[in-house]
């Protein structure tokens, strides 16, 4: 009796995409982390300024749109890799 594999457990390219979606889902939990701190940080800003400051809002829209990217990626919404093979996102 001959045990037959299937042809997607042996495919080079899904065992590659499996290897990515890993690697970015470690990215997502980092990015996670320091969009938490751009909160804490915008948060003291508005306290202490009242208004938050305008460099890190543009951070943190990028980031924002960072993490979306990823959560396609690992969730197999997109098949496009995001950042560093891809652009890093803009703020608009």
């Amino acid at each position: 009796m001959k045990l037959e594999i299937p042809e997607h457990l042996t495919n080079k390219d899904t065992w590659q995409r499996i290897l990515y979606t890993i690697l970015f889902f470690i990215a997502f939990s980092i990015a996670k982390t320091v969009l938490g701190f751009v909160v804490i940080i915008q948060i003291l800003f508005t306290l202490f300024t009242g208004s938050p400051q305008e460099t890190l809002k543009n951070f943190g829209m990028q980031l924002s749109s960072y993490i979306f990217q990823i959560a396609k990626y690992v969730t197999f919404n997109a098949d496009e890799q995001p950042f560093p093979f891809s652009d890093w996102p803009s703020s608009e």
